[in-house]
C-alpha cells in the first residue's frame, strides 16, 4: 500500500493530476465539428494526391511563418513531395479522426488534437502509422488549419509555437508498421 501512496505523491503524478483537473476541455458545436471534418479531409486528400499547394493551404499560419513564409513553405513542401516519389514506401490513404481533445489557446483560438492515420504500401505490404495533428481555428470554429505535431520533440514544438495550449495532449508519431 505504501508503494501506491508514494507513486501518487510523486511530483510527476501530482503534475499530471493537476493538469487533468484544471485543463479546459471544450466540446465543439456541430457546425464547428463539421467545418473541422471538412478541413481535415482536404488536408488528408492533399497529402495523398501530392498536391503541395492544396496541402500548404491547410497549414497553420504559424507553421508557414516558421518555414519562411508562404513561398518557401510551398517550395519546401513541393520538394519533399518530389523526393517522396523515389521512396519505395507510398502513401495510399490518410484520414483524421474527430478530435479527442479541444481547448482554447493562449491567443484565444480553438485548438484540438486529432489522431491522423496514414496507410502506406511497401513492396506489397500495407503499413500504417498514426500521429497527432493540432487543428487551429482563430474564428470560433468556422475555419481550421493544421500543424503536424507528432514529428517533433514536444519541447521544441512548444518552444517554436508558444501559442500552443499547454493542456494539449500531444503524442509522438508511431513509425509505420504492418497493418493488422
Amino acid at each position: 500500500m505504501a508503494r501506491h501512496h508514494t507513486l501518487l505523491a510523486s511530483p510527476l503524478m501530482t503534475t499530471l493530476l493537476f493538469l487533468l483537473l484544471t485543463a479546459e476541455k471544450l466540446k465543439l458545436e456541430p457546425a464547428q465539428l463539421e467545418a473541422l471534418r471538412k478541413a481535415s479531409k482536404a488536408m488528408c486528400a492533399a497529402s495523398v494526391a501530392n498536391d503541395a499547394k492544396a496541402l500548404v493551404d491547410t497549414f497553420y499560419p504559424g507553421a508557414v511563418k516558421a518555414m519562411g513564409g508562404a513561398e518557401e513553405a510551398l517550395k519546401t513542401t513541393a520538394e519533399s513531395m518530389e523526393r517522396s516519389k523515389n521512396n519505395p514506401i507510398k502513401l495510399v490513404s490518410a484520414d483524421a479522426a474527430d478530435p479527442h481533445f479541444c481547448t482554447r489557446g493562449k491567443d484565444g483560438s480553438l485548438q484540438c488534437v486529432l489522431k491522423q492515420t496514414n496507410r502506406y504500401l511497401h513492396d506489397g505490404t500495407r503499413l500504417v502509422s498514426t500521429g497527432d495533428v493540432v487543428a487551429f481555428s482563430p474564428d470560433k470554429g468556422a475555419t481550421w488549419t493544421f500543424l503536424n505535431a507528432s514529428l517533433q520533440a514536444l519541447d521544441r514544438l512548444r518552444k517554436t509555437f508558444p501559442e500552443l495550449s499547454p493542456d494539449l495532449p500531444i503524442s509522438l508519431q508511431k513509425p509505420p508498421a504492418p497493418e493488422r
